[in-house]
């Protein structure tokens, strides 16, 4: 009998660390959903109309009413660099709102930038004011640039990717510049290396919290392209 007591203890003990290990495995195997950021504007308004911008953010089933920071930015086409920068109002349920009045005749871009448990989001979408305006044509180029950084941490060196193509095809050596605007009054050129597969790098240590716009300036040809990029700075 004191042979069976001990078998069945030595038992349960196995059950317990298999139970244990199970999870284990089932913890580390665990991916959070990602955050789903419904950004609702107007497709069309009037000139000097205010309305209220809303923003839904969820997570799977539920809605997400601790994000870290919800921030709508908002520019005229191909003025993105005096873009305006302004925080979201949290009315519950996942929603986030705005009163904004919309100027004269234009075309504006509203983004919204949410970071919200450890993710990002930044879905962009264009309202026409009044009778919209035309816009002189940016000639077409080959070239692309994807900003691979648009989050960063203040307070320590980080690197700044950016990835340049033509035709969607990596490009080396080209003499890049990465200009920082940070508060849109300071600006900082930074040195910038070309690794492979047309990827370029700049460190930088952003001193406080807040946004900075990244452009990327590119001299091809007998032309000059440009991309700008908004960052987060936490």
């Amino acid at each position: 009998m004191r042979k069976l007591s001990w078998l069945f203890a030595l038992l349960a003990i196995v059950l317990v660390a298999c139970s244990n290990d199970s999870k284990e495995e089932v913890e580390e195997d665990f991916i959070p959903d990602i955050i789903e950021v419904d950004l609702q504007t107007p497709e069309r308004v009037e000139a000097g109309e205010t309305i209220t911008l809303h923003t839904v953010v969820t997570q799977g089933d539920e809605t997400v009413d601790d994000a870290d920071e919800v921030i709508y930015e908002i520019w005229e086409e191909t003025n993105k660099l005096e873009s305006e920068m302004m925080e979201a109002v949290p009315e519950g349920d996942g929603v986030y709102t705005l009163d904004y009045t919309f100027g004269e005749d234009s075309i504006m871009n509203v983004q919204i930038h949410v970071t919200a448990r450890g993710m990002h989001n930044m879905p962009v979408k264009q309202v026409i004011v009044g009778e919209g305006k035309e816009y002189e044509e940016v000639e077409e180029t080959a070239y692309a640039a994807y900003v691979q950084t648009d989050d960063v941490e203040s307070g320590k060196e980080e690197t700044l990717i950016v990835h340049i193509t033509e035709k969607g095809i990596p490009k080396n050596e080209l003499p890049a510049t990465f200009i920082l605007h940070i508060d849109n009054e300071e600006l900082v050129e930074l040195e910038v290396t070309n690794e492979e597969r047309g990827e370029y790098r700049a460190n930088y240590t952003f001193q406080q919290a807040g946004f900075a716009k990244l452009e990327v300036v590119v001299p091809v040809e007998d032309a000059t392209f440009r991309a700008m990029q908004t960052i987060n700075v936490r």
